[in-house]
């Protein structure tokens, strides 16, 4: 390979976008912008690494491939890595079963038709009332993450983590992500293995807490007790070909999304 098409929007340059256009023209590829009104102009091969928005790269795949791109979320070898139950289910069954929420959703397909949120009441599904019942979406029980990080992988290393949310000084223990990332054998040449860290209180905390909510205004005695544990869990997986950069320094970027294109054209990566 040695040409590749990088998405611009009209308004900006998106971040991803610069990034990935100043790595791969460190690389030595010859870079040309493209915008989403021209992607059907584009001369697309299995040589032709493209950078930019999920539809408009899976469209440029499945176009070159003739296949849909698979989908990550939760792998089976990482089960062990959730700390919570997640299943299949339909944006209708959430809608129409209150006895369900709180639940935490999002759409099961890789083209977000909206965003993950926390449903505890009807106004936390407004956003979703234009789509239909059968819609398909991931489904599972509320977790409060203190913080969020981005864990690139590529060819099993992890090259790097990024803090995208939540406490940016609550660090993921980093034997639990390394020991996912080698857990993880099925796994695609270049991933994102998003993780957040939980707190566990002990039991006298928790009951602390539950004696607290049930007394508000109740000066309870403060008691000294072991802190609980902090767990570092499985957010979610995004695939690489599409995933932003996150501040992740812009060969390593490059190298990132060129892993993951070849192995889904079958192309070569630039020397």
């Amino acid at each position: 390979m040695n040409r590749a098409y990088v998405q611009r929007r009209a308004d900006r340059l998106v971040s991803p976008s610069a990034t990935a256009a100043d790595g791969l023209a460190k690389l030595g590829y010859e870079v040309v912008w493209f915008d989403q009104a021209d992607v059907d102009k584009l001369d697309l091969t299995a040589d032709t690494l493209v950078a930019g928005f999920i539809e408009v790269v899976r469209g440029a795949l499945k176009k070159i491939t003739g296949k849909e791109v698979p989908v990550f979320n939760y792998p089976y070898e990482l089960l062990d890595y959730l700390g919570r139950r997640v299943w299949l289910d339909t944006l209708g069954k959430i809608r129409n079963t209150p006895e369900m929420w709180p639940v935490f959703i999002k759409p099961s397909n890789e083209i977000k038709s909206f965003g993950g949120r926390l449903v505890r009441g009807v106004m936390d599904l407004v956003g979703t009332r234009d789509l239909p019942n059968d819609t398909p979406v991931w489904a599972s029980e509320p977790v409060e993450f203190l913080s969020e990080f981005r864990c690139f992988v590529r060819d099993g290393n992890v090259i790097g983590c990024r803090h995208y949310k939540g406490d940016p000084l609550k660090f993921p223990d980093s034997k639990t992500i390394l020991m996912a990332a080698k857990e993880w054998v099925s796994a695609p040449a270049a991933y994102c293995l998003d993780v957040g860290v939980v707190y566990e209180p002990t039991a006298e905390e928790k009951a602390y807490d539950a004696e607290q909510k049930k007394n508000p205004a109740r000066d309870l005695e403060y008691v000294r007790w072991k802190p609980g544990t902090y767990k570092t869990l499985l957010v979610e997986i995004n695939d690489a070909y599409s995933a932003g950069d996150y501040g992740l320094e812009s060969i390593l970027y490059a190298r990132f999304l060129e892993a993951r294109w070849c192995e889904l054209t079958g192309a070569k990566p630039i020397p």
